[in-house]
């Protein structure tokens, strides 16, 4: 009974957080939480607010992120979720990390793949730490398909 009511929350939260009452959404998560802590969809959903909707607390997003995963690993889109906000983070190895882990639950996902993807480019593109340029690849067509890939999905 707790984790039907549980996940009844989740739903009017989610619908509540795409009117942009992030707070309300916040706190509805929190009771599903309590109400079914075997399940990670809240966290993920609590995630996601965190990272997308106030985007001011992106290292507690990315802990509740992994809290989610640590319950229910086999969720590919907390796995996606993490991955693109480490992208963004610019952490692009943990990100391509989960990223390949999403991508094993759902292969034939192409968000997934896209997200992949980028984070691999960026990686291969980024400065190194010591403010060297990048080593671009060798083969001229890998260069510009990371080159291509970077363009079309922005720098950032």
């Amino acid at each position: 009974a707790n984790s039907k009511r549980a996940a009844e929350i989740v739903l009017e939260a989610r619908e509540i957080a795409k009117k942009g009452d992030a707070t309300v959404a916040d706190e509805m998560l929190r009771e599903a939480q309590t109400l079914d802590p075997s399940s990670g969809a809240a966290l993920m959903y609590r995630a996601n607010i965190a990272a997308f909707l106030v985007r001011q607390d992106i290292d507690h997003a990315i802990a509740l992120y992994r809290e989610s995963i640590a319950i229910e690993p086999d969720k590919w889109d907390t796995r996606f979720f993490l991955g693109k906000v480490l992208v963004a983070q610019r952490q692009y190895a943990e990100a391509e990390a989960e990223l390949e882990a999403a991508l094993s639950l759902v292969p034939d996902s192409e968000a997934v793949q896209l997200e992949l993807a980028t984070a691999k480019t960026r990686r291969t593109l980024a400065p190194n730490i010591d403010g060297s340029s990048p080593k671009v690849p060798e083969d001229p067509q890998l260069t510009t398909a990371l080159l291509q890939n970077l363009e079309e999905h922005g720098k950032e």
